[in-house]
């Protein structure tokens, strides 16, 4: 790992209270979002037209030593949308600010399984939970925390870091493979303000990662809506007597909505958050909750669907990623279509295709397995893989809801082949894998010329298989907690903001899932 410790110059206007200003990663360039380039006489002089710049947030820039331009950026490797943008670059260099103040409304960190950094920027000893660890993350480190894992190194011990995967692409195994432990990175933090008009209200967000996406009220998700394209800052507007908002009114002049925002232009995901917004015009003081709890549930019984296609039965469930039977989940937890033939001695295998999911009211549906085998987008819905043999094939995916409907239905072509089905080449964002068997390794770019002549011969052995039809549907029910309710999130897990504005703010994160199974079975030959 190369470090270098950079003191800022002194001609520098900008106070940084950071144990360090920038970082600095050589023959590495982040393309994209290029707000100014300057001339400058060297990287010193680029740091600093970073760090003074007034007309926009410079959370990053590129030297170019050649011709002495700097490139200064609104973007970093954290706030970027891609980590495709962060590329080597021979010759440049990549320098990155840590001075800024991020939103510190709320943050939002995922669970990665099976390693931890090798190296760490803190060590504490005789932390009592990981929540305490995560706290210390967000307050008490003087650099920006990103990431951290507790109890991993010994009993009580956490460890922060400001990496995050997305910071270590240029570093060689920074991590150690360990299948027990689990570290934490921040993936996004949001800093939510509410403004109480005399008719209507504006919920305007400040992000640290660009959003693209939707923000809209949960009641009206067609008609008060904002489409975000690649933004940190964006609101909504809400008004009052706008039918196309639906604003709840209590008689004593509050004012109440649940805005959501979606991160995927179709669905509802585990990374989306639900908001209720509340304005009252009295004059008590102004206050503003916000939590993180996700309260999408889905409840699933039991449920299978059996299909006859001549000889094979088939079968659709939705499970665990391990097969089991589930009763409950919620948004965002690991769950599987699994897709099996019952009759252990069919000679048949099976192969999966035009896999949709549509919600309750037929107005929307998104196709997630596409005509040839291939997933449409790899992070709603993975590949086809054989469980044991390619009688039983199985698709991992998080639990996922639409918007406007409580109803999920899958639905799917099966078509069972003789002796077997062979596996059919699939690309996704660079990467070339097979939808039947274990991720390979990528493949160059030309070896792809051939995969749809090489995907309409495949399952072809000499006669048109029988494909069915099989289907399944998850009832999903949402739902807010209101203020004064008996089960409230956490406190610990608010952040609360007080105003001496005439106004009362409540926005509590949460949205529940009820799911019921409902098993439906569409059988064609």
């Amino acid at each position: 790992m190369y470090a270098e410790k950079i003191c800022s110059p002194t001609i520098s206007t900008s106070p940084c209270n950071k144990a360090w200003a920038f970082e600095m990663v050589p023959d590495a360039e982040l393309e994209g979002f290029e707000e100014k380039r300057v001339t400058v006489g060297d990287v010193a002089e680029c740091r600093t037209k970073c760090r003074d710049e007034q007309i926009f947030t410079c959370r990053s820039a590129n030297y170019f030593p050649v011709n002495g331009s700097c490139s200064l950026s609104s973007i970093d490797r954290h706030s970027s949308p891609s980590t495709n943008l962060f590329h080597h670059s021979p010759g440049t260099i990549y320098l990155e600010s840590t001075c800024m103040d991020e939103p510190a409304g709320l943050c939002d960190f995922k669970s990665v399984r099976g390693r931890i950094l090798k190296t760490v920027d803190s060590v504490f000893q005789g932390i009592s939970s990981t929540a305490q660890c995560q706290t210390l993350c967000l307050t008490a480190s003087p650099y920006r925390c990103h990431s951290y894992d507790y109890g991993e190194t010994g009993e009580g011990v956490c460890r922060l870091s400001h990496h995050t995967a997305a910071t270590l692409s240029h570093v060689r195994q920074p991590f150690l493979e360990i299948e027990t432990a689990t570290m934490h990175q921040i993936t996004a933090c949001y800093n939510v303000s509410v403004t109480c008009k005399d008719d209507g209200m504006v919920a305007r967000v400040r992000t640290t990662k660009m959003f693209s996406g939707k923000i809209y009220t949960k009641s009206r998700p067609h008609s008060c809506i904002v489409d975000v394209k690649n933004k940190m800052e964006f609101e909504l507007n809400v008004g009052y007597n706008d039918v196309n908002c639906d604003v709840e009114r209590s008689e004593d002049g509050q004012f109440v909505t649940d805005v959501i925002l979606q991160h995927h232009d179709r669905i509802v995901t585990s990374t989306d958050i639900g908001l209720q917004v509340r304005c009252r015009y009295d004059m008590a003081n102004t206050t503003l909750h916000q939590g993180m709890e996700m309260g999408l549930e889905m409840n699933n019984m039991a449920y299978a669907e059996d299909t006859l296609v001549g000889a094979p039965n088939v079968s659709m469930r939705i499970t665990d990623q391990s097969g089991g039977d589930i009763s409950s989940a919620k948004v965002g937890d690991p769950l599987a279509l699994r897709f099996e033939i019952l009759d252990k001695r069919s000679p048949y295998e099976i192969f999966v295709r035009e896999l949709v999911a549509m919600d309750g009211l037929d107005t929307s549906e998104i196709l997630l397995i596409d005509s040839l085998g291939c997933p449409t987008d790899s992070s709603i819905m993975q590949s086809m893989t054989t469980v044991g043999s390619a009688k039983i094939l199985q698709a991992n995916f998080d639990a996922f809801k639409f918007p406007s409907s409580p109803l999920v239905q899958f639905r799917a072509l099966v078509t069972p082949c003789m002796p077997r089905c062979d596996p059919v080449r699939c690309e996704d964002r660079g990467t070339f894998f097979s939808s039947l068997g274990r991720r390979k390794r990528d493949v160059p770019e030309e070896g792809m010329e051939d995969v749809q002549m090489a995907n309409k011969k495949t399952n072809n052995n000499g006669s048109d298989p029988v494909s069915v039809v099989v289907a399944n549907a998850v009832h999903i029910v949402d739902s807010f907690q209101l203020e004064g309710e008996d089960s409230l999130p956490d406190s610990s897990a608010s952040c609360v903001f007080d105003s001496v504005h005439t106004l009362a703010v409540c926005v509590v994160l949460s949205v529940f899932l009820v799911c019921q199974c409902v098993l439906l079975m569409l059988c064609a030959s």
